[in-house]
Formats: structure tokens, C-alpha cells, sequence
């Protein structure tokens, strides 16, 4: 039987699908406000964008990129854009995957590997711009199932998980028995905020693809997507991403001293609560 979507949240991931870029007013503020306000306003009139890199020319602060739909602003194509810094291209290669944020202008602000949870933008600014630091490996790694010390179901419901929190030892391996009891469609994901963050415009870029629905996964439309984008299969294997009523089991061991979240990156989840902290103990 066809699942009924709870109004709120289908609202929630209808409106971040199709929000509108929202200007404010002048008014009579001072000279700081304005600025503030200038600088959340450049902020929310970024777009994102994910894309396979054909062409750098960093001499002329140019990159091409075979791209999906940027925002309601632009269909999927092949097309030449400029970047804010020269710089922000060191290190990429053809071929490679990325994700992006882009002005209004088409011009690139930031640009990063898909999937990882550092971007160019802050290694330009603090003089580095290497990207041989592998950040999966921050995160821990598939774990062995002769290795697993106990196992943790995990119950995602419509904005919340239960449990809200792990405590897990420094180096364990953990079996965990993912559930969806929701009416959405709902992800339990293992990474850094950082790269839940980075995670987000590829998540969206689903959404455009027809690849997410509310309530299902349209398996069709990630095929398609992962031929012609190179991901839209969601196949990681520190991450479930289940409809309704399904269970899936995912064996990860945890590694030291990292700050971890565990969250569901749909559209809109996130910000609604959906993400919970595991505390790694010596």
C-alpha cells in the first residue's frame, strides 16, 4: 500500500528542492549590518552543482566541466566556466569527479572531489592545495565480520534515530542492522559534519535526477545518473540509504580521535534534526 508522506516533511524536501534565492531588504541599517547582510546574502545566492572535469586551464582561471543541473538556473551540459582563484584548480585532474558552488554569474567560488570533505577554497587560503590526504580514511573503514565485537540496530524514524547516540571504543569493529521505520526514504551515514556538509549538493543532485522521491529510491534514474554522472547508485559502504520498511546490515570499524556523526543527508534531514554523535572512548 502507498505510503502517506507526513505533510511537514514532504514539504520540507519539496521547498529545499525548489527554494528560490532570497534577497533582503535595504532598509535603514548601519554600515556593519549591511555588510553582514551583503555577505549571507552572497552565501545564499551560491549554487551547487556536481560535474566530471574535461578541461583545465589554470593559467586563464578556467575549468570545464560536464555538469548536471545547477538549481532551477541551468540544465545539465558541457560548458566552460571561470574561477574566483587561479589556484582553486591546482591539483585537479581530467576525469575527476567534483562538486561545486558557483554565483549567480557562473563563476566558481568553490570546487572540491565528490565525496570529500575538503575543499580547495580552504587549502587555497591557508597556502595548500594538496589532494593526496585521503579524508575516507579519517572516518574509519570497512570493517571484517570476524572482527565485530557486538552488534547495534539503529531505527530511523521520520527526523530522529534511535539511538540518538553511540559510544563506541577507539578501533572497533561494529556490526549495524539498519531499519527504516519512517515514511521517507532515509540514509544512516558515517562521516565527519565536514563532510556530511560536502556530502549535501550530491544528495540534492539525486533529488534533481528523480533519483530520491519521498517515499522511494528510483533505481532507474540512479542507474542512468552513475553512467552519466559517475554516482547516483549510493553503493558506500559507510552509508545506508533505505526505503521505507527496508533493513540492510553494514560492518565498519572506527578508528581514533575524530570527532563523528552519524546522519541522513536527503535534503532537509539533516537541518531537521536527523544526525547524531558517536563518541569515540579510549
Amino acid at each position: 500500500m502507498k505510503h502517506k508522506i507526513p505533510a511537514l516533511a514532504l514539504a520540507t524536501l519539496v521547498f529545499l528542492s525548489n527554494a528560490p534565492v532570497l534577497a533582503s531588504g535595504s532598509g535603514g541599517h548601519s554600515h556593519e549590518n549591511s555588510q553582514s547582510t551583503s555577505s549571507n546574502e552572497t552565501e545564499k545566492a551560491l549554487l551547487s552543482g556536481v560535474g566530471e572535469v574535461k578541461r583545465i586551464n589554470q593559467k586563464r582561471g578556467k575549468v570545464t566541466l560536464k555538469h548536471g543541473p545547477i538549481g532551477s538556473e541551468m540544465p545539465g551540459m558541457t560548458m566552460e566556466f571561470s574561477v574566483s582563484d587561479p589556484e582553486l584548480l591546482q591539483g585537479f585532474s581530467k576525469g575527476q569527479k567534483v562538486s561545486f558552488k558557483i554565483t549567480k554569474d557562473m563563476v566558481i567560488t568553490e570546487i572540491k572531489l565528490a565525496g570529500s570533505a575538503e575543499s580547495l577554497t580552504s587549502k587555497a587560503q591557508d597556502g595548500h592545495s594538496d589532494h593526496s590526504h585521503d579524508n575516507k580514511a579519517e572516518i574509519g573503514s570497512p570493517g571484517e565480520a570476524s572482527n565485530v565485537s557486538r552488534t547495534i540496530k539503529i531505527t530511523m524514524f521520520d527526523s530522529y534515530y534511535e539511538p540518538k547516540n553511540l559510544k563506541i571504543q577507539e578501533g572497533e569493529t561494529i556490526r549495524f542492522i539498519v531499519s527504516n521505520k519512517g515514511e521517507l526514504v532515509h540514509e544512516f551515514n558515517i562521516s565527519t559534519e565536514a563532510m556530511h556538509k560536502a556530502h549535501a549538493p550530491e544528495m540534492m543532485m539525486m533529488v534533481d535526477y528523480g533519483v530520491l522521491e519521498a517515499d522511494r529510491i528510483n533505481w532507474e534514474a540512479a542507474k542512468k545518473m552513475q553512467a552519466s554522472m559517475g554516482h547516483g547508485m549510493h553503493e558506500e559502504p559507510n552509508s545506508a540509504l533505505l526505503e521505507p520498511g527496508k533493513t540492510r546490515e553494514l560492518i565498519w570499524k572506527f578508528p581514533a580521535h575524530v570527532d563523528l556523526q552519524y546522519a541522513c543527508n536527503v535534503p532537509g534531514h539533516y537541518e531537521a534534526g536527523m544526525v547524531g554523535p558517536v563518541k569515540l572512548i579510549h
